[in-house]
């Protein structure tokens, strides 16, 4: 009997044993501070923004999502090297985005025990960069493929990388991406370019307002960027005729950009014509005349779907 008791006090005393070195093990390996940051890293690399997210310390709601194109994400995640120090651990490592280095310095502290034996590790600083996004006057874009707002500065898991677009039909974007780094804080200004829509649209509103002023009978058509004088008595008309509408310029000056405006400028041609009454021999006499006109407009509520154009010399030069 006593010889079965010892028996099983060792076999009791081995499986301790093997507990306790397979918790050494995992605590040393699946549950280290280096692997937090490698699954972090993977997380980063395979576009998992809820995962990231959590495993560095943040609301995923919070923070901008990760790009669905594998060629916007990091890649080749590895950990370099790691020192433990007064129980924290300081880790380096590294990735590579578009064929350059990236790096990671992170340092991370002991967080509660998972079930009491495995340790885990929260980064002491989370790792993340602010991004703020001038693309005024419109109030959002698309970064990594999500519509955001740019009221407000962007929270990035880092190294990440921040890829903006037009969410907006009236602009078109060089859609340009950004490396952002852990600490860093950067402004990103969008470069937006008139798109065929907008074109389109402020095109027919110059053209409506252009016919609209070629309807009125009268020698200096009402807020309009055209007329013409004449001393002698008018008989018939006068009848404009808009020959050639603007071709239309478009270009933003510091205030316009202030005001998240838009300039229009362009150059036309119209043609007037008449029966005048020669007031000296009262002889009817037919009178016609081609002439240059400018536009120039401003184009605001492009944050909007219905933008406002107002044409800006509405009286003739």
């Amino acid at each position: 009997m006593r010889r079965s008791l010892f028996a099983w006090g060792i076999v009791v005393t081995a499986l301790l044993c093997i507990a306790a070195a397979t918790v050494w093990v995992l605590n040393a390996s699946t549950y280290s501070a280096h692997a937090t940051v490698e699954r972090y890293l993977t997380a980063l690399a395979e576009g998992r923004t809820g995962d990231a997210a959590r495993i560095a310390g943040v609301d995923p709601d919070s923070v901008a999502p990760l790009p669905s194109d594998p060629d916007l994400r990091i890649t080749g995640p590895f950990v370099a090297s790691g020192i433990a120090r007064d129980g924290v651990v300081a880790v380096e490592a590294r990735a590579t985005f578009a064929g350059q280095a990236v790096e990671l310095s992170a340092v991370l502290v002991p967080a509660p025990a998972l079930g009491g034996i495995f340790t885990q590790w929260a980064f002491a600083e989370t790792p993340t960069g602010t991004v703020s996004i001038d693309a005024r006057p419109v109030d959002a874009v698309l970064v990594n493929g999500a519509i955001t707002s740019t009221t407000a500065p962007l929270l990035v898991l880092a190294p990440g990388v921040v890829s903006v677009d037009s969410a907006s039909s009236w602009f078109d974007v060089a859609t340009q991406s950004t490396v952002v780094s852990a600490g860093s804080s950067l402004t990103v200004s969008v470069p937006l370019r008139p798109s065929a829509v907008f074109r389109d649209t402020v095109t027919d509103a110059i053209i409506t307002y252009l016919d609209d002023c070629a309807t009125q009978t009268v020698m200096f058509p009402v807020q309009c960027p055209f007329g013409a004088a004449t001393d002698n008595s008018i008989h018939d008309g006068p009848r404009w005729t808009i020959v050639d509408y603007p071709a239309l310029r478009f270009s933003r000056t510091a205030g316009d950009i202030a005001d998240g405006a838009w300039s229009v400028r362009g150059i036309g041609v119209v043609e007037l014509e008449a029966t005048l009454v020669d007031n000296a021999t009262g002889t009817l006499f037919p009178a016609g005349t081609r002439q240059q006109f400018s536009i120039v407009a401003r184009v605001t509520g492009l944050n909007t779907t219905s933008p406002r154009v107002t044409v800006l010399n509405t009286e003739s030069d």
